[in-house]
């Protein structure tokens, strides 16, 4: 896909959202913490300034177990879903969705193994984008804030 030329930093940024928010609208409900997962990886690709890499994990109830990132014959049977959207490194949560019936003590349960998952695949994404910018392991990568917030390389 060819962008148009952008005029600002803000047009980039809504016209990346558009193609997101268009692509995202096609998949299943499965597909969307890894579609938000991936989204986040491209637009650090790309070079737009954010705070974090944001990962996204999801959980299905099934009765008293907990499925965590169910495939699509999983979710047509479960009691209940719950996913979580968050920066790990900063513990901020930017998105949370449930729903069908939980309990208090399974919602915490399931909030915690999601938020264990998003730490872990924020480590292998911050991984992968560190061989995708220096191309070989050895570099110490990290991301800074700068005055405004925001997330540079």
């Amino acid at each position: 896909m060819i962008f148009p030329q952008c005029s600002s930093f803000h047009e980039t940024v809504i016209y990346s959202s558009l193609i997101l928010s268009n692509n995202i609208s096609e998949h299943v409900a499965g597909d969307l913490p890894v579609v938000i997962s991936c989204a986040s990886l491209a637009l650090a690709d790309a070079g737009i300034m954010m705070y974090e890499l944001v990962a996204s994990v999801s959980v299905s109830s099934f009765s008293k177990n907990l499925v965590i990132d169910p495939i699509l014959e999983e979710e047509k049977c479960q009691d209940g879903s719950l996913m979580i959207t968050c920066m790990p490194s900063r513990y901020e949560i930017t998105q949370l969705t449930v729903t069908g019936e939980w309990s208090s003590p399974k919602i915490n349960e399931g909030m915690q193994l999601c938020l264990d998952a998003c730490a872990k695949l924020a480590k292998i994404m911050r991984s992968c984008f560190e061989k995708s910018c220096f191309g070989f392991q050895g570099v110490e990568w990290k991301f800074y804030i700068n005055t405004n917030h925001n997330m540079c390389f």
